[in-house]
């Protein structure tokens, strides 16, 4: 898997891309059963790319060791914040990721019904056409799977909020965690340097050296 990830790194640098982002796993976890109804049109129940929950650690860790070393030659928007905090919470450390926001700040419109969802995969709250958006989060926290597209700005602007509401919490959590914490102020300051992905402009690889 390593071997396969440098390869695609090396490939699309040669190419002349500049940036890239990497998708997580298409596939709710099989031990939700019924309680996610994806409407996603990358999702598939297909056994090639369903992975189990072991499968999956082991995919979010070898994310964490090859990025780093991609980082000063290309961005690479996916936060490793993000993927040391999935791995926690397969890890059967449910609570520790931050919630994701779908039904909150982000929400979903399926191009097959023209509907808006809370997300890609809670495909059986269906919010209407164009509806007045009221805040539609669940009473409880809502971790059921690893769509990248919601779960990793939940992570990055977790701790902000947090920071807002709960302050002393926040300091718990980095303390209790240094790991985490050293993750995520490093997010920030790459995407920093990264110019906070701005397609527009080509990449200033003198500033992100500095993560390699």
């Amino acid at each position: 898997m390593t071997a396969a990830l440098e390869r695609f790194f090396e490939s699309v640098i040669k190419l002349g891309f500049t940036m890239s982002n990497l998708c997580y796993p298409m596939g709710a976890d099989v031990d939700q059963g019924d309680l996610l109804k994806p409407i996603y049109g990358a999702h598939s129940p297909h056994s090639m790319v369903q992975f189990s929950r072991e499968e999956k650690i082991l995919i979010f860790r070898v994310l964490q060791a090859v990025i780093p070393r991609y980082r000063s030659r290309i961005r690479i928007f996916t936060p490793l914040s993000s993927l040391y905090a999935l791995e926690k919470q397969l890890e059967q450390e449910e609570d520790f990721s931050f919630p994701c926001r779908g039904g909150i700040d982000y929400f979903f419109v399926s191009a097959r019904d023209a509907m808006l969802y809370p997300c890609g995969y809670r495909g059986e709250e269906n919010m209407g056409c164009c509806p007045e958006l009221p805040n539609t989060a669940r009473s409880s926290p809502c971790r059921l799977c690893e769509w990248e597209c919601f779960r990793d700005p939940s992570e990055l602007t977790g701790p902000l909020m947090m920071a807002w509401h709960q302050p002393g919490k926040l300091w718990d959590r980095f303390r209790q965690d240094k790991t985490y914490a050293r993750l995520w102020w490093s997010d920030l300051k790459y995407y920093r340097a990264c110019r906070f992905f701005d397609g527009r402009v080509a990449p200033e690889l003198t500033g992100m050296t500095n993560f390699v």
